[in-house]
């Protein structure tokens, strides 16, 4: 059995000519089973090697053990751990830090030119990781990994330290990533295969509630030493409903192994499943002629059982934030026709359930939405249009209507109650007031109140009351009677009547003091030629200084 060769032959083989085979990227059950198509994807302990940016956003730390039975009967194990250390005074380490450690070795039997039981020979490689990643924005990270990776073969030994760097921005679904890998030095000994990647992540389909989600990543590589590689996988997720778990299910596809070992080398497949922060995944990756190699990894992420503890005591309210622009429905007019309805929730140990309710003046439900995650949910953020329309499609009646969003986190906290007034105007005659600003944040600031559909003519009198929404009082009065006279009928004898634009309003109640904070209501009533009385759908301004 002279192994001693088949040591050399998988030396040369698997690592595609390069002197150190662990710098080649073929360790990582997820990474392996997307074909290698792993650095716009990231999430997983094992992305220290792959790109460092891409490790997992943990609040305390993961860990993960893996095994990998390799072609040519070579076995590996790795390690890997992902954390976080408490660095809120320097914001610049206030990161996720990352170690990654692989390993294989083998020993044989040494034969010599007679046939004849001469000892043994031995062969390893070893590489350890430091890596971090420090998180810009809610869509990109930066990451680093220092590593150092050693060989020996028989008598002869070599070590090198190596640096990664790579970048990942995420934002709704859609992923780009790029790492450069393995810039160092090489030497007589040892080749170092400095490489660039370009990736990109896509999800193809998600329920509202996350709970099935199919998505797509591609990846060109250039690698010093074997040209330009295409790389591509997909991954289906399922969290079900009814378990704190996941079930992944991946298939990827690599074309460098395929220039040497044939078509259907660098075919990976795998899953994972996870259950109460313990993921189970495996892989298998293709070789070709070379045989294939099986990755079985365990992984623990302290965040889940620390998260259900904290969850459990946890009193803290999930907190919202609405903005409904433009504030009125009116078909007939352009940029009018529906209203977009921005909603933003956040909560500590995760958002379970949310939705929203849409009430008209009567205080029936006329719409309604809610949601429950398959998974809780750190932050929500949704973005709705309404066309002023029930459930079934049906246009609904004019009246002022009540938008009103809850959240409930995994502790069972409901949210504070937050609410926003909606306007239908379908009938041209209808008066709408609005203002030129939402919101007033200095006291030298003036809001103009005017009337949305133009100038209102034959008005006998007219008065327009700004009263605060907390106390319920009418803090600034603005009131017009015209000089006419009248027939018993209400038509104008003498006289001319009045005409309302617009009028502005300086902040201050009527004894000339600036307003409190708060929020305040716009409220007009009229009196036309011919006894007709009509009141305003109301405007709402928000008092911050």
């Amino acid at each position: 059995m002279k192994r001693f060769f088949v040591v050399l032959v998988f030396l040369a083989l698997v690592s595609f000519s390069y002197a150190l085979s662990l710098l080649d990227g073929t360790i990582g059950a997820r990474p392996l089973s997307l074909g290698a198509s792993y650095v716009a994807v990231g999430g997983d302990n094992e992305s220290i090697f792959w790109n460092p940016a891409g490790l997992p956003n943990v609040k305390y730390a993961s860990f993960s053990l893996g095994y990998q039975n390799r072609f040519l009967g070579f076995n590996y194990i790795d390690f890997y751990t992902s954390f976080k250390l408490p660095m809120k005074t320097i914001d610049l380490l206030n990161g996720v830090w990352g170690v990654g450690f692989a390993y294989w070795g083998t020993e044989e039997e040494r034969w010599n030119e007679f046939n004849e039981l001469a000892g043994n020979v031995s062969a390893n490689e070893y590489i350890v990781g430091v890596g971090y990643k420090k998180v810009f924005s809610d869509a990109l990270s930066f990451g680093a990994t220092l590593k150092f990776a050693g060989q020996t073969v028989d008598d002869a030994s070599s070590l090198t330290f190596l640096l990664d760097v790579g970048a990942l921005s995420k934002i709704e679904g859609v992923g780009i990533g790029i790492a450069i890998k393995n810039i160092g030095f090489g030497s007589e000994t040892i080749n170092i295969p400095m490489g660039i990647s370009l990736g990109a992540y896509y999800t193809v389909f998600a329920t509202p509630d996350n709970q099935h989600n199919v998505a797509i990543s591609g990846e060109l590589d250039s690698v010093q030493g074997s040209g330009f590689s295409l790389k591509g996988g997909a991954e289906y997720t399922w969290m079900p409903v009814f378990w704190d778990g996941i079930i992944r299910v991946r298939l990827g596809y690599d074309t460098l192994p395929s220039k040497d070992l044939g078509i259907l080398s660098g075919l990976g497949f795998g899953f994972d499943v996870s259950w109460y922060g313990a993921t189970l995944k495996y892989s298998l990756y293709n070789m070709g002629f070379a045989g294939a190699s099986h990755t079985v990894q365990l992984s623990y992420d302290l965040d889940f059982v620390l998260g259900k503890t904290l969850a459990e005591k946890d009193t803290e309210k999930p907190t919202l934030a609405l903005i409904v622009r433009p504030k009125f429905i009116i078909p007939s007019v352009k940029g009018y026709e529906s209203v977009s309805i921005d909603i933003n929730i956040a909560d500590n140990v995760g958002v379970k359930v949310w939705g929203y309710t849409i009430s008209d003046s009567s205080d029936n439900v006329v719409y309604s939405y809610s949601l429950t995650n398959a998974k809780p949910l750190p932050k929500v953020s949704k973005s709705v249009a309404w066309e002023g329309k029930t459930e079934g499609g049906n246009m609904l009646y004019d009246d002022t209507y009540t938008l009103k969003v809850f959240a409930y986190d995994e502790a069972g906290n409901l949210s504070e109650k937050v609410e926003k007034n909606i306007v239908i105007s379908t009938d041209p005659r209808n008066i709408i007031l609005v203002t030129d600003k939402e919101v007033i944040t200095s006291p030298r600031d003036e809001v103009n109140i005017r009337s949305l559909r133009g100038a209102i003519d034959n008005i006998i009198s007219y008065r327009i009351v700004v009263v605060s929404q907390s106390t319920g009082n009418v803090v600034k009065e603005f009131k017009e009677v015209a000089k006419v006279q009248t027939t018993k009928g209400g038509k104008v004898a003498s006289g001319q009547v009045l005409k309302f634009d617009s009028i502005k309003w300086d902040l201050k109640d009527n004894n000339g003091e600036i307003v409190p904070n708060g929020v305040y209501i716009i409220q007009g009533e009229f009196e036309f030629v011919g006894n007709v009385q009509k009141k305003s759908f109301s405007a709402e301004i928000k008092v911050e200084m």
